[in-house]
């Protein structure tokens, strides 16, 4: 009789764990219906080129073309076409690259997610972001999951442009989450080609009562938390899809 009861309980107490998750997930449905219902407004609006644009030296360029020659001509000694093949495209690729400037696109932060050169991206699809330095700018890489039927995010590089930097990240991280510089892999190669990472703290500045959607992105949290243990604690998970 005792173990009956045991098992009506235990069955009762999983019954109960169970009708508590559906009705968080209706919440979260309910809650994802109203955000997607209001009238869509931008916040905030700013022009930045596609990419990074460092016109080169005379000086550079011929540096680059010996060696170019030199790795062709090993290349054709070894018989290695193929690689003759890849290195001329490279060094046409950098050229143009280097020589025609990106086109200027314009990034809108609203009160439903971006909209980055004209296509929208909610906020739940935005998984999360952090931001690097390179060559003196700010980027902003931001994992977003286009489809519901996809299973890896695709990765969107945003500049800086003419945007206030410190603002448009306030407002980003109040709604995705801010990767620690470890989540976002930046060792030695990546700060080499990516760029340098950059702590969220400084973008907060000033901005103390600021609600992010990770508590441990608030600055109150992240004054008390030196980066070292940030660096130490476990990766978020990316959500399922």
């Amino acid at each position: 009789m005792a173990d009956t009861q045991e098992t009506l309980t235990q069955q009762q107490k999983e019954e109960m764990l169970r009708l508590d998750a559906e009705i968080e997930r209706a919440k979260q449905y309910r809650k994802i219906l109203e955000e997607e219902s209001k009238t869509l407004e931008t916040v905030y609006t700013w022009k930045a080129p596609e990419r990074l644009f460092s016109p080169k030296s005379r000086e550079w360029y011929v540096s680059l073309s010996g060696f170019a020659v030199v790795a062709i001509a090993l290349s054709a000694l070894t018989n290695n076409f193929g690689l003759v093949i890849a290195i001329i495209a490279i060094v046409f690729l950098i050229y143009a690259l280097n020589t025609t400037p990106p086109k200027i696109v314009t990034h809108e932060i609203t009160n439903k997610g971006l909209k980055l050169d004209g296509s929208l991206y909610l906020w739940r699809m935005i998984n999360s972001f952090w931001v690097v330095k390179r060559e003196g700018k700010f980027l902003m890489h931001m994992d977003i999951m286009e489809s519901e039927r996809e299973d890896i995010p695709k990765r969107f590089i945003l500049l800086q442009g003419e945007g206030d930097i410190d603002y448009i990240v306030s407002y980003i991280v109040q709604y995705v989450d801010y990767l620690t510089s470890r989540e976002a892999s930046n060792g030695f190669l990546s700060r080499l080609i990516i760029g340098e990472y950059q702590p969220l703290l400084p973008f907060l500045e000033g901005r103390d009562d600021i609600r992010t959607k990770d508590p441990k992105d608030m600055p109150a949290a992240l004054k008390s938390t030196p980066e070292e243990e940030l660096q130490k604690q476990p990766k978020k998970l990316k959500p399922s899809t």
